[in-house]
């Protein structure tokens, strides 16, 4: 009876699963760790160890599966067009050399569609370094084992928590590790964001101090990816009891339930097998979903050495075969009937015309790669950097003491390129209203004042205002004509409710081909970020 056999390793210790199949379940017969003493990446001494550990267990007729951390690959969520499903294999890769910062030509690669998720068409890309896949094929090789698949950890941990809950809520799930932590956001049954933290390795305190801040963090930073929902609740991988004092500091300082999900509850052990469960229970998350879906046949969700690709072509050999077999037979029973020079030209004109096929054929193909690529083209050249729009921003505003934002909306115009700004705060003074508008415009940024007036409920910043930025694509063609500095747009600062001040003059016109509406364009296609907080222009973009 073929066995499964899971492997996984950070830098302080290498986990191992032995477990056989019975049914869509398994039967565990061991789970251990192995210390590594701090030497994780030399293959010798990992191979070593594990070899020691694993003599006394028959490894023959082992399928081995092999977990990978997200501190290993490059994992980033790709905007595509929409496209047919068997091509979007082929715009993946495209998208994510053109995106990822370190991948290259021959590195794996694979993702996980994200539907009903993100708003637009979204994929979960994770690429991994051929360096790493040989390193975990040259560990295997010492303890005689070839890995049959290679997925990556949380989301090994998340098909395990799947499998043993029925709640579908919008799940922050945490991994706690030898010294870090995979925190996974599920939402809809499936990975919608990821990452791995260290742990700070001090006392009690200061670990649920450090991890509360990464949970904060790492809801934050999923806002994006789930189109409208929120986090509900966090699991934690272990034992309750065990992390009873981290669930206390949690529960106190995070507005989140609480729940412990136990890996090893539902499964039985094989007799004769494991006579203990392992010190830390909750470590073993991802190994027991490796092998269950191993056990159920169920493909990974990101699996390295078996990653989704194109479908392959529909074979017409047996086709082209008999069609040629009937050729043939017919210019036979044609030569009998005439001349041998007639023949001769039967057979150069059924020559030409194949050739003439294959380059048709060929042209096709051609065509169709250059409409996909077009596209994909146009839809990256629409998009803004707005890392150098809030740059801009911050550079141009003035500082702290004199001036704070509240809100920050940023659109983006869509196929046409360029966007607009929407800025809210308050100023310590009035003349400061016109630093703003001289300070911010440029040949690329439009500033107009929507709204200003005095709020004498403020302690030290009185004048509230509003700001409006229309911003130039990359065509030097679109760009504005800057006003002079030193001219300053009028404002009355003894006005309860001022009216928007001129923002432009005669030396200041728009292109006449694009005129930015009063408000920012709300169309399908575009993408929108939004700032809040009550910090200063500098202070917001640091």
């Amino acid at each position: 009876m073929t066995r499964f056999l899971a492997l996984e390793w950070d830098s302080r210790e290498a986990r191992v699963v032995l477990a056989r199949p019975r049914g869509a379940e398994v039967l565990v017969e061991q789970a251990f760790s192995v210390e590594l003493s701090g030497r994780d990446g030399e293959v010798e001494d990992l191979g070593s160890k594990l070899v020691a550990a694993l003599r006394v267990h028959d490894l023959r007729r082992v399928d081995t599966v092999v977990a990978v951390g997200r501190a290993n690959i490059e994992l980033r969520v790709l905007s595509l067009p929409p496209a047919p499903p068997e091509e979007l294999p082929d715009m993946v890769r495209f998208q994510a050399l053109k995106q990822f910062s370190t991948m290259g030509e021959n590195w794996p690669l694979d993702y996980v569609p994200l539907e009903g998720v993100a708003e637009t068409n979204s994929v979960l890309a994770a690429a991994i370094a051929p360096d790493v896949v040989e390193h975990i094929r040259a560990v295997c090789g010492q303890i005689k084992v070839e890995p049959k698949r290679l997925v990556l950890r949380p989301f090994a941990a998340a098909s395990l928590w799947r499998r043993r809950s029925h709640d579908r809520r919008c799940t922050l799930m945490v991994d706690m590790l030898a010294d870090e932590a995979d925190l996974t956001v599920l939402a809809e049954d499936q990975v919608v964001f990821t990452r791995t933290v260290r742990l700070a390795l001090g006392g009690d305190d200061e670990l649920s101090r450090s991890l509360i801040g990464e949970i904060r963090r790492t809801v934050a930073a999923a806002q994006n990816q789930l189109a409208g929902q929120r986090v509900e609740r966090v699991v934690f991988c272990g034992d309750n009891e065990a992390h009873a004092p981290l669930r206390a500091q949690v529960s106190q300082n995070l507005s989140l339930d609480i729940e412990y999900f136990d890996p090893f509850s539902g499964l039985e052990f094989a007799s004769g097998g494991i006579s203990r469960m392992p010190e830390h229970p909750g470590r073993y998350a991802p190994l027991l979903g490796l092998v269950l879906d191993a056990a159920a046949g169920d493909r990974p969700a990101i699996d390295f050495l078996d990653p989704r690709r194109r479908p392959e072509p529909v074979s017409h050999r047996r086709r082209n075969l008999t069609l040629a077999a009937i050729g043939s037979a017919l210019v036979l029973s044609i030569a009998f009937y005439v001349w041998n020079e007639l023949a001769s030209l039967d057979r150069r004109i059924a020559t030409l015309e194949t050739q003439s096929k294959g380059l048709a054929a060929n042209l096709k193909k051609l065509s169709e790669i250059e409409r996909d690529i077009l596209p994909i083209d146009e839809f990256t050249k629409s998009d803004l950097n707005w890392l150098d729009e809030l740059y801009h921003l911050s550079a141009n505003y003035p500082p702290a003491t004199d001036a704070i934002v509240t809100d920050v909306t940023f659109m983006a115009a869509g196929r046409t390129g360029g966007g607009q700004a929407a800025i809210d705060g308050f100023a310590r003074q009035s003349n400061l209203l016109d630093q703003l508008l001289t300070g911010l415009r440029d040949d690329r940024h439009l500033v107009s004042n929507t709204g200003s007036n005095f709020d004498d409920k403020q302690d030290l910043f009185k004048w509230r205002f509003s700001k409006a930025i229309v911003i130039a694509g990359e065509d030097p063609e679109l760009r504005f004509v800057p006003r002079d500095r030193s001219e300053p747009a009028a404002e009355s600062p003894n006005a309860k409710h001022d009216p928007m001040p001129e923002s432009t003059t005669e030396s200041e016109q728009r292109p006449a081909e694009s005129k930015p509406p009063d408000k920012p364009p709300a169309a399908p296609g575009e993408s929108s970020a939004k700032s809040s907080g009550g910090s200063s222009g500098k202070e917001a973009t640091s």
